[in-house]
């Protein structure tokens, strides 16, 4: 019998050290640089707007979180050189736990100093316009041989809860 709770010691031990340097790797290997500069290359690619961090950390424990520290987006074209996005901080964070159960329970979303300047020009069209509409214009008709298939749905999608915002 006192092998068990030995054993049982033993492999809890274990546990904890491999999620111990799971953490550490992870912070060596993924760079806030890095994850600032695929982000700010991300954001040009889909937008066609250049986005500013001027700084971006993340934590591993005890929860999953990314914070920012002064962030801007630029502005469509043709609507002047104020920024249409300004963000003094902004912090998200996600259980640890959760994310094993294909779930992400946030611990909370903190937002200060947001700023959004949204105007309409001359004809009628607005500077968020191009990130709410569809990329592709041509419509799509069914034929015989190409019938749209029922969608099956995925029970095992990631679902997320978010208990408290602060702005």
């Amino acid at each position: 019998m006192k092998k068990a709770p030995k054993i049982i010691l033993i492999v809890i031990s274990v546990i904890i050290i491999l999620v111990i340097l799971g953490i550490v790797t992870l912070n060596i290997l993924i760079k806030p640089a890095n994850v600032k500069k695929m982000l700010i290359a991300q954001v040009k690619e889909k937008t066609g707007r250049q986005l500013h961090i001027k700084k971006l950390d993340y934590s591993f424990f005890p929860s999953a979180s990314i914070t920012i520290d002064g962030a801007s987006l630029s502005n469509k074209k043709g609507f002047g050189a104020q920024p249409f996005l300004t963000l003094k901080h902004a912090k998200l964070g996600v259980k640890l736990s959760s994310l094993m159960n294909g779930q992400a329970k946030m611990d909370k979303i903190t937002v200060s100093g947001f700023s959004l300047h949204l105007e309409k020009n001359k004809q009628g069209q607005s500077n968020w316009q191009d990130l709410t509409s569809k990329t592709s214009t041509k419509k799509h008709t069914p034929t015989k041989t190409n019938r749209q298939q029922p969608t099956k749905t995925n029970h095992n999608q990631l679902q997320i809860n978010i208990p408290g915002i602060n702005i």
